[in-house]
């Protein structure tokens, strides 16, 4: 009789049926209004506080130059997604992909040699909870002329609005006042 066989019958007889035993879930992934949550990973990206550019983007100012822009979104960009750098409407509009967030689209935005504007898209059902998370709720909310969801916040240097567009929401940062 083998070794292996003898431990096997002196510990029990043999191979045991293994059992689970379900446990109840932890958190709630319902949802009240029947939709499925939308799961993405956008922690750190705003930052909780007064109203401001993202984390990613605290080093830029309006006002500055493309070259100094071009540098910055170099800097911020995954360098393994596309980038743009074109101009559309008359204007220079520079874009990427924020490092670590592949949900994440961004666009800086220049009038003549001026940036004016930076965009960020990332996913509608998303957007919302995780800039109220961030800001607390918008000092206004409503819809546009076209019937699309639009919410308001403004800080001490820079104003957000949200505006939903399709699958995607759109949070335009401009300067204070503009």
């Amino acid at each position: 009789m083998s070794l292996a066989l003898v431990l096997m019958l002196a510990c029990g007889g043999g191979p045991q049926a293994r059992r689970s035993t379900p446990t109840p879930a932890t958190v709630d992934l319902s949802s009240p209004d029947g939709e499925a949550p939308v799961f993405t990973d956008l922690e750190g990206f705003f930052v909780k506080g007064p109203v401001g550019l993202p984390a990613s983007f605290r080093d830029v100012r309006f006002g500055a130059g493309p070259k100094l822009v071009r540098l910055a979104n170099n800097a911020i960009s995954d360098p393994d997604r596309p980038r743009m750098d074109s101009e559309v409407g008359g204007r220079l509009v520079l874009g990427g992909t924020p490092l670590e967030y592949e949900d994440v689209r961004h666009s800086f935005i220049f009038a003549g040699d001026s940036l004016v504007a930076l965009d960020v898209s990332l996913p509608a059902k998303a957007a919302l909870p995780v800039l109220e998370q961030a800001w607390g709720p918008p000092a206004s909310s409503g819809v546009d002329g076209e019937g699309r969801p639009t919410a308001s916040w403004s800080g001490a240097e820079v104003d957000a609005r949200l505006l939903e567009v399709g699958e995607r929401a759109i949070v335009k940062f401009t300067p204070k006042g503009e």
